[in-house]
């Protein structure tokens, strides 16, 4: 169940309100942050009751005093003198009051039954004297002047009891309660319920905060929540934040009223929440963001918790452990359980529509218009009328809040202390308007008819008629309806190798492709972690052009790594000049004259004896390695046990300051099987590695992918060993026909559908290759009609 909403109610009692804030004297939150901006922000958001933040610390408790008084409720209001002129006129209608609740967030870092315990809790103050009161009792523990959100060696449970000593009108809230590193039940506070944390005390807990990547539903899942009351604060660290959740009531604007609300619910006028979608919350999901993994509960489970980059335990997420102490499924409605709303901040709404970022100065613009003629932003959000919304902005806007209303939205879930991100239209649904530069004067003919060709995700709600409003749905891989089942397969396969074995005509490289951008656009990998290589410059371009047309700079904008093995090893040279003793960028000869200067080293040693036929040296020094197992940690060592003539030819190119193709492997292979810290910077630098062709890799090749994606890593590779064409060169298809013992635990997928040739034509071929070693595995097909029989002249 979701309430819409309406700020604008015969009760002129109703409104919003958010305790949990923070001062420009907490870490890393803006230096704006003083009690005009704040108050400027609260009115411009539609917040009626704001909390102080931070009033334990000296100077910012000495600024409330001054700069606040009481409105003999138990709330404050700022001085008339202090009272800010807004850059926005609401209108007269929205020029209600702005109160401040004195607030605090402490955080709590101690040892409890031999475990460290860190939890943060939000306290609210109903006077001046028991704020200052508590503030010289928490100075006389830890310190409380370095932070506004102080960090004290104090047990919660002791810290409710000195609250509780102060004031009797005083209140705890335990903050963010699923927040994995602080907070009373996150995955790393080592508590699995509120009475465990506050023991004997606990019967004075009686609201709880849900924190940015929860949602009710989730915490509905928990049945031992239901006793509490659920708020939602911004926990803001910058004026434009405060808001981004909040609670609504329909009581008496007073301390007393309020708080009697949060212990009675809905009974003395506490309505609900105001929610962030929680996909967009930093720690919704499992993973590392150093290594580019992101996890549903469910993946992180087939992991046991250990992220298969690195080895190291995820950061397991919010909905990870509201599985963990769940005892019913998410979607039950609890028995106390409130209306809600998630909202989208109007600024990131304009933003994705004109195409600019949040703060640029057409969004701003566009955004103090709007609340100018239509009054605060959550107003416009919740229940301003479309049409109204239509006539001031644009009906592209009006849709826009519509969906968002709806909870018709597209999520790329936050994990690891990086936010999600929540998208209204997908790029495609955009670009069947006529363009940026003309969203806010798209007449509406033309709207309607470009909206009959969008395409949309039906929500959790729309497709499986619940009246719960959880879970916005995320948009799936838009060309799925392109692929064929084993296809899809291969694309949508968990992390870990992968080998798809890919006859003729099949879509190797769509394939290919389509697993980056899956890993893109639903698994939320970051593009500059995938490395993808191939055997031509041709192919290279192909591939890079497919996924610029599919992941536009405007939807990602630092792309993969995509190249060739051989200009893999020149970055990898050239980044690391000094380690290979060059003073500058060495020329990389052609194959022309690769085959010159050694034709010319044969010449001055004048041993022509058992010299290779020049055209060859390549694949002649590469089976050389494979069949002696060289020391390819010393390069200079397998030229001379090749013999002199290729020992001269490397002193020769060493003096003249040039490499051949063969060194572009042979160097950068030496340097990072000798420098395991570097290795380990490139390994963490390409988290998801990708080979095209795989077939057509030598040994060199196959040595370099081997450091780069040990066992475990999550390596893709793609090809057909009935196609190797590069044996010339020293390929070697056991490679691909092995890849299976290399990496026990390889997914192979096999695709068996050509998009290229008859069903005539593919039973011919195959009967003329079934003695390769696969081609019996593949049993191609095809929906292409032809004629039963081949003509050969």
């Amino acid at each position: 169940m979701y309430l819409v909403f309406s700020l604008k109610r015969d009760n002129i009692m109703s409104f919003i309100a958010d305790f949990h804030i923070h001062s420009r004297y907490s870490r890393a939150t803006s230096k704006n942050l003083c009690f005009e901006t704040i108050y400027q922000y609260a009115k411009l958001r539609g917040i009626s009751v704001v909390g102080t933040g931070d009033f334990t610390h000296p100077a910012w408790l000495a600024e409330i005093k001054e700069k606040l008084v009481p409105d003999g409720k138990g709330l404050f209001k700022l001085r008339d003198e202090n009272i800010p002129s807004l850059d926005v006129k609401l209108p007269p209608s929205d020029s209600g009051p702005v109160r401040f609740m004195i607030t605090v967030e402490i955080s709590n870092i101690y040892k409890y039954n031999g475990k460290t315990r860190k939890v943060h809790n939000v306290i609210c103050m109903p006077d001046f004297d028991s704020a200052s009161r508590f503030a010289n009792k928490l100075d006389r523990i830890g310190n409380i002047r370095s932070d506004g959100r102080p960090i004290l060696g104090l047990d919660s449970r002791d810290l409710l009891e000195i609250l509780l000593e102060t004031s009797e009108d005083a209140v705890l809230i335990p903050a963010h309660i699923w927040t994995p590193w602080f907070s009373v039940l996150g995955s790393k506070s080592g508590f699995d319920s509120i009475e465990e944390c506050y023991r004997d005390l606990s019967d004075h807990i009686f609201a709880l905060e849900t924190g940015l990547s929860s949602d009710p539903p989730m915490n509905w899942a928990v049945s031992k929540l239901d006793r509490y009351t659920l708020v939602s604060n911004s926990d803001a660290h910058s004026a434009p934040n405060i808001g981004r959740e909040a609670n609504l009531f329909d009581c008496e604007m007073s301390y007393e009223a309020i708080m009697n609300a949060l212990r009675h619910g809905q009974k003395k006028g506490f309505l609900g929440t105001l929610e962030f979608f929680p996909q967009e919350g930093k720690y919704h999901y499992d993973g590392h963001r150093k290594c580019g993994i992101c996890f549903s509960p469910e993946e992180s489970k087939k992991y046991n918790g250990i992220c298969p980059v690195c080895g190291k335990p995820l950061t397991l997420g919010v909905m990870y452990r509201v599985t963990e102490l769940a005892d019913h499924k998410i979607g039950r409605k609890s028995p106390a359980g409130l209306p809600y709303k998630s909202v989208l901040s109007l600024d990131k709404i304009l933003s994705e529509i004109i195409g600019t970022g949040p703060t640029s100065n057409k969004v701003q613009l566009e955004y103090r218009k709007l609340l100018s003629s239509l009054g605060p932003e959550l107003s416009i959000l919740l229940d301003t009328p479309l049409e109204s919304i239509k006539k001031c902005g644009s009906a592209l806007l009006a849709e826009a809040i519509k969906r968002v209303r709806n909870n018709k939205v597209y999520t790329s879930p936050g994990f690891d202390g990086q936010y999600g991100t929540i998208r209204v239209f997908t790029q495609k649904e955009l670009n069947n308007y006529s363009g940026q530069a003309t969203l806010f004067s798209l007449p509406e003919k033309e709207y309607e008819t470009s909206a009959k060709r969008k395409t949309r995700i039906p929500s959790v709600q729309e497709s499986n008629d619940t009246e719960l409003n959880f879970q916005p749905s995320e948009e799936k891989y838009q060309h799925s309806e392109k692929l064929d089942e084993a296809q899809q397969e291969a694309i949508k396969s968990p992390f870990g190798p992968v080998l798809v074995v890919a006859g003729p005509g099949t879509g190797k490289t769509r394939t290919l492709v389509g697993r980056i951008v899956y890993l893109v656009r639903e698994k939320f990998v970051l593009p500059e972690t995938i490395l993808a290589v191939t055997f031509s410059n041709r192919a290279a371009r192909e591939m890079t052009t497919r996924i610029e047309t599919m992941l536009p700079k405007k939807e990602v904008q630092k792309r993969p790594e995509i190249t060739t093995f051989h200009k893999l090893g020149l970055k990898i040279i050239i980044e690391n000049l000094n380690q290979f003793g060059f003073k500058k960028q060495p020329v990389v000869l052609s194959e022309n004259d690769m085959i010159r200067v050694f034709s010319y080293v044969v010449k001055q040693t004048k041993n022509l004896d058992n010299i290779p036929d020049p055209a060859f040296i390549e694949k002649y020094i590469i089976t050389f390695i494979k069949n002696s197992k060289g020391n390819i940690a010393d390069p200079e060592h397998i030229y001379k046990q090749i013999g002199d003539t290729f020992r001269h030819y490397a002193d020769y190119k060493r003096e003249q300051g040039v490499i051949d193709f063969v060194d572009l492997l042979i160097l950068p292979l030496s340097l990072l099987t000798n420098d395991q810290k570097l290795l380990t910077q490139y390994k963490e630098k390409w988290q998801h590695i990708f080979v095209d062709e795989y077939q057509d890799v030598n040994a060199l090749q196959y040595q370099l992918l081997r450091l780069l994606a040990p066992p475990g890593k999550d390596l893709f590779v793609i090809g057909d060993p009935n196609q190797a064409i590069y044996g010339f060169r020293g390929a070697d298809v056991s490679y691909f026909t092995r890849f299976k013992d290399n990496y026990p635990d390889a997914r192979v997928v096999t695709l068996t559908r050509s998009y290229r040739s008859t069903n005539t034509i593919l039973k011919v071929s195959g009967h003329m290759i079934s003695s390769y070693t696969l081609a019996d595995k593949q049993k191609l097909w095809s929906s292409i009609s032809g004629s039963p029989r081949i003509d050969i002249n």
